[in-house]
């Protein structure tokens, strides 16, 4: 492709550039996909590397090869870099072979497109062997900052053996972030891990604890280690929770209850903020939930006598609204396959912990000559519901639903 149609082209692609922080796209069975490796943590100025991991099966490189001998060794697979801002002003660019790699300093912070062409010269046929003869590029959006994150807290904290420690107890002072942080914590000398605001339940047996976090925008990370005097309480802080109409979804009700029936002053707190105080309490996860996919729920409890505190959390992580495509291409309401698109359809919930609620109403089935026998519902998990007989009737009949429980991590898919 000549180089000056390759920059128009991604001038164009520049303007409808997404502020999101990635965007690729990915094909199969082509004969070259390209790909590579981005850096973290990109700083202006820093010389950074984009490793090409490109699936090749340009067979040029064991020219003659083929009928007729038809691939030379001068068609080898060409990789064209190309960089642009978010105005989409051109950076750089970089031509090279298979198994070169693209390195560059940003000159300021924002989003740059990074994006990788390739091509084989001459006919592609005749050097693709066993899958298609087509070829794909690759682009993605990178996030470039000015400074790394800093990271300054106490340098050491009292807790109880068994207890916790969160970020609220350390006086944190943290710079450069641009995104959402991410929290780990690694004990020494057990290397125990905890993921999230707090860490819980930490033995008797560790002196002190690393604090990591992560800008989940611009990768970068930072640490800080904190020494730790260990108490012993007699208090037990777990929690247990139950859904009161058993849902599973974000805006149902929950009860939470200490398991300690001892312990007389017990704070909770939503991530990290106190929420409710003694010995239960009910709430919706919804009103803590925000724009993130996650609320942490926590415990804590006092033990004045040893002068610390001890705690527990749980972290429940929240799927969107589930989505499910139906063919409603069909425009005829007398057609066998016509389904409405306002009237039918799946709806479901944000739900915690791994699960998901799923309905599919029939609120209003158009007559016809429909020539339907069963209706085939594949769930998650491949559990299947069939409606056939009486059953279907019903379902077709007036405004029914059917509905399923699955985990998230499940594909979705549906037949009829």
């Amino acid at each position: 492709m000549p180089k000056i149609i390759h920059i128009l082209k991604k001038l164009l692609f520049a303007t409808v550039l997404a502020v999101t922080f990635l965007f690729s796209k990915e094909s199969k069975g082509q004969c070259v996909v390209g790909s590579f490796d981005i850096p973290a943590c990109i700083i202006t100025n820093d010389i950074v590397t984009f490793t090409n991991t490109s699936f090749d099966n340009n067979c040029a490189p064991c020219a003659p090869y083929g009928n007729n001998n038809a691939c030379n060794a001068n068609q080898a697979t060409t990789y064209e870099w190309l960089v642009l801002d978010s105005n989409g002003n051109f950076v750089s660019n970089f031509s090279g072979f298979s198994g070169q790699h693209f390195t560059l300093a940003f000159p300021a912070p924002g989003i740059y497109n990074v994006s990788l062409d390739v091509d084989i010269p001459g006919a592609n046929w005749k050097c693709c062997f066993g899958t298609g003869n087509g070829v794909q590029g690759w682009d993605t959006n990178v996030v470039v900052v000015n400074y790394g994150l800093t990271l300054n807290a106490n340098d050491s904290l009292t807790i109880c053996g068994g207890g916790g420690i969160d970020t609220a107890d350390l006086n944190l002072q943290i710079s450069n972030a641009i995104g959402n942080l991410s929290f780990e914590w690694t004990t020494q000398p057990g290397l125990f891990t905890y993921n999230g605001v707090s860490a819980n339940n930490i033995p008797n047996t560790e002196t002190s604890i690393v604090l990591t976090i992560t800008d989940d925008v611009s990768e970068c990370t930072a640490s800080d280690t904190i020494i730790l005097s260990l108490q012993t309480s007699s208090f037990d802080p777990s929690f247990s929770y139950y859904y009161l109409n058993g849902s599973g979804c974000s805006s149902a009700s929950m009860l939470f209850i200490a398991n300690d029936s001892n312990a007389t002053n017990i704070n909770w707190f939503a991530n990290n903020n106190l929420i409710a105080t003694g010995n239960s309490f009910a709430t919706t996860l919804s009103t803590y939930l925000g724009n993130n996919t996650s609320v942490n729920i926590s415990l804590s409890i006092p033990d004045t006598i040893q002068g610390c505190s001890i705690s527990s959390d749980t972290d429940f992580v929240f799927t969107g609204l589930p989505f499910i495509a139906l063919d409603t291409s069909e425009t005829n309401t007398n057609s066998p396959t016509h389904w409405d698109e306002t009237h039918h359809g799946f709806s479901g919930c944000q739900s915690t912990n791994g699960s998901i609620s799923l309905t599919f109403d029939n609120s209003n089935f158009t007559s016809g000559n429909q020539n339907i026998d069963s209706l085939v519902f594949s769930w998650p998990g491949m559990t299947n519901t069939s409606l056939t007989g009486t059953g279907l009737a019903d379902f077709l009949s007036g405004n029914n639903s059917i509905s399923n429980i699955f985990l998230i991590d499940s594909v979705i898919s549906h037949l009829m």
